[in-house]
């Protein structure tokens, strides 16, 4: 099983029902899917050949998990507590890569 499967049968399954943080504003199934699908979309545009995920853990990062499935990307998730020696060499590996980042270390991915 795909994980892309297990967000289509999650979303047909649960629809409306709350996944994602907090019963009353979370994240249901079916926007999961829906942010998917468009952050998948984002990807392929840019012609991605992977996704750096750069930031702390929080609704972004399943986001980016389905979302690198639908375009058919791997997600390299990397820890922002990493030197920036550390970070730099990681982020060399992965040029072509869509990153994703939290406003404290966007300036990383630039």
């Amino acid at each position: 099983m795909s994980i892309g499967l297990l967000l289509e049968m999650a979303a047909d399954g649960f629809g409306e029902r709350t996944v994602i943080g907090p019963r009353e504003s979370g994240i249901t199934a079916a926007r999961l899917r829906s942010m998917a699908d468009a952050g998948g979309a984002a990807i392929r545009e840019r012609n991605a050949e992977a996704v750096v995920y750069l930031a702390v853990n929080g609704p972004a990062f399943p986001v980016a998990i389905f979302a690198a499935s639908r375009a058919g990307v791997p997600l390299v998730p990397v820890n922002y507590r990493l030197g920036s020696e550390q970070l730099d060499g990681l982020l060399a590996q992965h040029p072509a890569a869509f990153g994703i980042a939290d406003p404290e270390h966007v300036h990383v991915l630039e």
